[in-house]
């Protein structure tokens, strides 16, 4: 909290100075004047939360300055110094806006309790421009406003912006979303402190799924709004560092436009960090990339390269098991075929380092077989599915392809082979999560069709026996006698009788 003293009194001065100094809070002087004119000098560059202001000073009134000091820096809070003498001034202070006033000489305890009222009128300022702007830019960024139309909000039509999205990285959900919640409650409040008239920040969800903030000041502005930006992104690169460092379980990787001149530039330029976002597989996590430090890398073999590993991350984490292996599978011919063997040690290692965070395994792309503890990680998956849970989920994908194949000639070799898994691992896991074999599950998918089709009194029986996947009607005939107790031509006409009654 950022506290400025304008007093004539240099011992006055010095004596408020120390009780501030003292106190357990976070309250800091930024400036000292000793006249009404050099507090109004003082006002633009100091933008200060609060203002001790005494009324008795030469040449310029503290009632007069604070009227010309209160259009310098309109969300500046007020506390008036007075004498006994002067309460009738002390009373036209706060009729002007003055937050509250203290008769001098004041003691420690009067001080405090003054600026902590005081305070709290800032906070809660702050908090409503800050969530105000928000909800406003908010509603003009998503679409609910068009943006190429006015938004009835004249900073957000002229205001210049900066915007930095994060991508938040980790190997379990739960965990990641406690980090999410802790970390951007800390941002809030980073983000509250940083509002002035001069500098405006809002924090939403992008249509990506990444969280972006955004900075906004107006053009004659520039130069103060740019600057708190770029405190604000400091504090973020520092906390995303302490977050993002060694063994950690969670990094946070910071992606940042350059200054645009309307919301539309905005717009595009989060777009193209959501574009770039992926490269920090391979350029690094845990750090700020600006868009001038990525752009040769948006597009080609690398930034392929890069969304894969970041697919393969996501189907590691989400367990399914089959684009995990297909992921690997697609990453190595990639590897392969652009001769990404000779790829950098930095590249190697950021991919090292990402994998380590997003799957919690040790993986080399440097070691010739690299591929093999891809595949290894890809067995503990199916290890985890071969409990009672997670089983039947690689069993409920061979179902549902069952279902829409039943037809197709399907082998219980072809389907092991695209699981990656062996045929007889494959017979014991289907047995144990459906209680029956693959063939005769099978065979009942084509026996429950067949009867739908065999009550079409236009479809012969070797018609039928084609369209669920037997060419052959004698075997036809067979099976489906095992499993109904009559023959198709039987069954035919019994339901031919059914209809006729």
């Amino acid at each position: 909290m950022k506290i400025l003293i304008a007093d004539d009194e240099y011992l006055v001065r010095m004596t408020l100075v120390s009780m501030i100094q003292e106190m357990p809070h976070p309250f800091g002087i930024c400036g000292e004047a000793e006249s009404g004119e050099d507090l109004l000098e003082l006002l633009p560059d100091c933008r200060p939360d609060i203002v001790l202001l005494d009324l008795r000073m030469p040449e310029m009134g503290g009632l007069e300055a604070m009227r010309l000091g209160k259009a310098l820096s309109p969300l500046t809070q007020w506390i008036i110094l007075t004498g006994f003498s002067d309460f009738d001034s002390a009373r036209e202070s706060v009729k002007l806006g003055a937050a509250d006033y203290l008769l001098k000489p004041s003691s420690a305890k009067e001080l405090e309790q003054a600026l902590l009222r005081v305070a709290g009128i800032v906070r809660e300022q702050r908090s409503l421009l800050y969530k105000q702007f928000e909800s406003n830019l908010n509603a003009a960024f998503s679409g609910w406003v068009d943006p190429h139309l006015s938004c009835h909000d004249p900073f957000i039509e002229q205001a210049q912006y900066m915007g930095i999205s994060f991508a938040i990285d980790s190997s379990l959900k739960e965990r990641e979303k406690a980090f999410h919640q802790q970390y951007f409650s800390r941002l809030r409040q980073k983000m509250e402190a940083a509002v002035s008239e001069s500098f405006y920040p809002a924090l939403f969800l992008l249509p990506h799924g990444h969280m972006a903030l955004i900075g906004a000041w107006l053009p004659e502005r520039e130069q103060e709004g740019s600057r708190a930006m770029r405190r604000l992104l400091r504090e973020l690169e520092d906390e995303a560092q302490t977050a993002s460092g060694a063994q950690a379980a969670v990094t946070v990787t910071l992606f940042s436009t350059g200054i645009c001149a309307s919301l539309q530039e905005l717009r595009h330029e989060l777009n193209e960090c959501a574009r770039f976002a992926p490269l920090r597989v391979t350029r690094g996590i845990g750090r700020h990339w600006s868009k001038e430090l990525l752009i040769g890398s948006q597009s080609g073999i690398l930034a392929e390269f890069s969304r894969l590993w970041l697919d393969l991350s996501e189907a590691y984490k989400g367990r399914h098991y089959l684009s995990y292996m297909k992921t690997a599978d697609r990453l190595w011919q990639l590897f392969q075929a652009e001769r990404l063997s000779a790829c950098s040690p930095s590249v190697a290692q950021s991919i090292k380092a990402y994998l380590s965070v997003t799957m919690n395994r040790r993986i080399d792309i440097c070691s010739e077989n690299w591929i093999e503890g891809l595949h290894e990680a890809g067995d503990s998956l199916l290890q985890h599915q071969a409990s009672k849970d997670c089983g039947s989920t690689m069993i409920e994908q061979v179902i549902s392809y069952l279902e829409q194949h039943y037809a197709s000639e399907i082998t219980l070799t072809e389907l092991a082979r695209d699981f990656h898994v062996t045929p007889n691992y494959l017979s014991t896991l289907f047995h144990q999560t459906t209680g029956t074999t693959f063939v005769k599950y099978v065979m009942r998918l084509r026996m429950m069709r067949a009867k739908q089709l065999l009550a079409d009194p236009s479809l012969q029986v070797q018609q039928v026996a084609e369209q669920v996947g037997y060419f052959s009607t004698r075997h036809f005939t067979k099976c489906f006698f095992e499993f109904e107790g009559c023959s198709p031509s039987e069954y035919k006409k019994k339901r031919k009788r059914q209809n006729m009654q």
